[in-house]
C-alpha cells in the first residue's frame, strides 16, 4: 500500500513538472506572438503615417507648381523672349517664323526643351525641396523635373524618368496661346525603416502671347509731350496702381510709387520709340 502511494506521488510530480513545462512553453509562444503583433502593429502604423505624409507631400508639390514654380516659369519665358532665344518675332510664341494656321510641333517641342532646361536650372536645388523634418521622426522630400532628370535629394541619387514633350494646345496667331510643359514629381516620405514614394506625371499648362493693353495703368509709345519736348518725370507725387510701360524712355526724380511692374523697351536715344 505504501509503495502504491509513493508511485502515485512520483506520477503526480512528473505530471506537475510536465504541466509547468507546458505552461512555460505556452507563455513563451504567447509572448513571442504578442511581441510580433506589437512589432507588426508598429510597422503598420509607420506605414500608414508615411502614406499620409506622402499624400500631403503630393498636395505640397501641387501648391509649388501653382505658386513659386509658376513664377519661375513666367520669368523663364520672359527671359527667353527678351534674349530672342526662341527665334525672330512672329505669330507663334514657340514656333517663330511659322505663319501656318498652327505652329510646327517639332519646333514647339525643341523650344519647350530650352524652356524646360532653363526652368529646371532656376528651381532651388535644381528641383529638390527638402528633406523636411516632420513631427514624429518623419522626413519628407519632393523632387520636380521638367527635363526628365530627377535631382539628387534626401539621399536619393540623380535618376532619369520618362517624360513627354512640350506641345501647343490652343490659341490663335498674334494672340493668347496655351502650351503644355510635362513634368514628373516624386514625393518620398520616411519614418524609420518605413518608406513611401509617390510618383505623379502631369502637364503644366500656361498661357503666353499678346494680352490686352487695358491691363496697363499707363502705356505710352514716346513718353514725352512731343518729340522735341523735355522728358516727363515721375516724381514723389506719382502713384500708379498697375503695370506701366513705354516704348521709349522713362525719367524719374524722387521716389514715385508703382503698384505693378514698370518696363521700357530700353531705347537709349531720347525721342525715339522702340
Amino acid at each position: 500500500m505504501a509503495l502504491k502511494t509513493q508511485h502515485e506521488q512520483g506520477m503526480a510530480l512528473v505530471s506537475a513538472l510536465f504541466l509547468i513545462v507546458l505552461v512555460l512553453g505556452v507563455v513563451a509562444v504567447t509572448t513571442q506572438l504578442t511581441v510580433g503583433n506589437l512589432r507588426q502593429t508598429g510597422d503598420t502604423v509607420a506605414t500608414a503615417q508615411t502614406l499620409a505624409l506622402a499624400q500631403g507631400g503630393r498636395n505640397f508639390a501641387q501648391s509649388l507648381l501653382r505658386g513659386p514654380v509658376g513664377t519661375k516659369l513666367n520669368d523663364a519665358v520672359v527671359d527667353l523672349a527678351q534674349r530672342n532665344v526662341l527665334g525672330n518675332a512672329s505669330t507663334w510664341v514657340f514656333s517663330k517664323g511659322d505663319n501656318s494656321p498652327s505652329p510646327n510641333p517639332q519646333r514647339v517641342a525643341q523650344n519647350m526643351q530650352v524652356l524646360a532646361s532653363q526652368l529646371q536650372n532656376s528651381l532651388p536645388g535644381g528641383g529638390c525641396y527638402g528633406p523636411f523634418s516632420v513631427e514624429g521622426g518623419q522626413t519628407l522630400s519632393v523632387r520636380i523635373t521638367f527635363t526628365g532628370v530627377l535631382p539628387s535629394c534626401d539621399g536619393a541619387a540623380t535618376e532619369t524618368v520618362s517624360i513627354g514633350v512640350g506641345r501647343f494646345i490652343s490659341g490663335a496667331r498674334n494672340s493668347t496661346q496655351t502650351y503644355s510643359l510635362p513634368y514628373v514629381t516624386v514625393v518620398a516620405a520616411n519614418k524609420g525603416a518605413a518608406r513611401r514614394t509617390l510618383t505623379v506625371s502631369g502637364e503644366y499648362q500656361f498661357d503666353v502671347g499678346n494680352g490686352s493693353f487695358a491691363r496697363f495703368a499707363l502705356l505710352t509709345d514716346v513718353h514725352q509731350q512731343s518729340d522735341n519736348a523735355a522728358q516727363i518725370y515721375f516724381t514723389s507725387d506719382t502713384l500708379f496702381n498697375g503695370p506701366v510701360h513705354t516704348n521709349g524712355n522713362f525719367a524719374f526724380y524722387g521716389q514715385p510709387w508703382f503698384g505693378g511692374p514698370v518696363s521700357s523697351s530700353g531705347v537709349t536715344e531720347t525721342g525715339m520709340n522702340g
